[in-house]
């Protein structure tokens, strides 16, 4: 109920084509919804707004407002933020892609943050260190051995084993 997840049988972006609806929400607003369709070919990719024109936003914005860490965590893809945060209860947000984060978020990434852990797939390691850099002596790089949903669900990770993957972050 929390991320309010849908179905459809036959995706508005890709008739025929069953997909899955992640709404992406700031503030109780509706800002895009992302459709992840079941199983993707090579017409498109998996990930598509439902709208053309839609702000690419952070998922899970409003974990930004959090007051019970100190340490945050930058995310890529919402499917990972989801798992991550049932899994440990970490705060974080999630881009729409490695490509998404915008410089003008930084701001958004206020001085409680003391940690903010920039957490992307293992083959985008380099774009983590771009990301993690525009935090100065904030910003860290998770190097993780598998995407951060694979090691929970495909590899059978623990919040403790995360955690500790999490401690040995690198300096931006």
């Amino acid at each position: 109920i929390r991320y309010m997840l849908g179905y459809c049988t036959s995706c508005p972006t890709l008739p025929g084509y069953a997909s899955y609806t992640i709404p992406v929400m700031a503030s109780g607003k509706l800002w895009n919804i992302r459709h992840r369709i079941a199983r993707p070919d090579s017409e498109g990719g998996k990930y598509r707004p439902h709208l053309a024109g839609l702000p690419s936003m952070l998922f899970n914005y409003d974990e930004l407002k959090r007051t019970d860490s100190r340490r945050v965590m930058i995310l890529e893809g919402e499917k990972k933020a989801m798992v991550v945060t049932q899994e440990t209860g970490i705060p974080n947000a999630a881009t729409m892609g490695m490509q998404n984060f915008k410089p003008e978020w930084v701001a958004k990434f206020d001085d409680r943050w003391h940690e903010i852990l920039v957490c992307y797939d293992p083959d985008a390691s380099s774009k983590s260190a771009d990301v993690a850099k525009m935090f100065g002596k904030r910003g860290r790089v998770v190097t993780l051995p598998a995407k951060a949903d694979d090691f929970f669900v495909k590899h059978g990770g623990t919040a403790a084993e995360f955690d500790y993957i999490l401690s040995t972050a690198r300096p931006a």
